[in-house]
């Protein structure tokens, strides 16, 4: 059985370039920490901006994740999976600080993750292709 389970699993972490996933997680980690700790000031000097404040550094930090794609053959599932370690590494925070987990808030931001940082790695993985195109010596 757990053969077929590591079968199962394998397409959707294939391909992945791990190490980088580890740096975007680390980044869009620290996005959130330091937008967290300046939402209160935040909200004391503009209370519209306040907010809005953590949606606006979750959406930055997801956007921060997704762009380390590395060499990741799959650019989209490398920042969507940037964008997710970097919500889950944070959670323990937002649990803590909210004495509890809001199964609908942690549901739409992992969304939220999955969308921006898949969107942004698309994009990083097509200018990459651009880059290189433009880098190849023409051989015809």
């Amino acid at each position: 059985m757990s053969r077929n389970r590591q079968a199962a699993s394998a397409p959707l972490v294939a391909g992945l370039d791990w190490a980088e996933a580890a740096r975007g997680a680390s980044s869009g980690l620290s996005v959130l920490v330091v937008g967290g700790l300046v939402q209160p000031l935040v909200g004391v000097l503009t209370p519209v901006l306040g907010a809005v404040w953590l949606i606006v550094v979750a959406v930055a930090a997801f956007g921060v994740a997704g762009r380390r794609i590395g060499t990741a053959t799959a650019p989209s599932r490398q920042g969507a999976v940037c964008a997710v370690l970097a919500y889950l590494f944070v959670l323990p925070l937002v649990v803590y600080a909210n004495q509890g987990l809001d199964v609908a808030q942690a549901a739409g931001t992992t969304v939220t993750a999955v969308v921006v940082g898949g969107l942004v790695g698309h994009l990083r993985g097509r200018s990459a292709v651009r880059a290189h195109a433009r880098t190849r010596p023409n051989t015809t």
